[in-house]
């Protein structure tokens, strides 16, 4: 099975990722998505670095980006970001 394989950096780095860019793409800046996601800035900070996972705070931001959690998405998220984590590394 595909999730096997996964190593936990590599889902934590590729959501983080995905957060990031869901964020930029709705032009929403830093504080205002932390406040608006009730998140602390610094756990914001930390998720889109992949250097944390806070499963609420997770939870709180994919409902501000109208997403979300099932498996198929999580799938899909580790293996288009991984994809990327790959190719920016050569």
């Amino acid at each position: 099975m595909i999730i096997d394989n996964i190593d936990p950096k590599t889902v934590r780095s590729s959501v983080g990722l995905m957060l990031r860019e869901e964020r930029l793409a709705r032009g929403l800046g830093f504080e205002q998505t932390a406040d608006s996601a009730r998140i602390p800035a610094r756990y914001l900070h930390r998720l889109e670095r992949g250097k944390g996972y806070y499963f609420v705070f997770f939870k709180r931001l994919l409902a501000l980006y109208g997403k979300q959690v099932n498996i198929e998405f999580l799938i899909a998220i580790i293996l288009n970001y991984s994809k990327l984590n790959l190719a920016a590394q050569r």
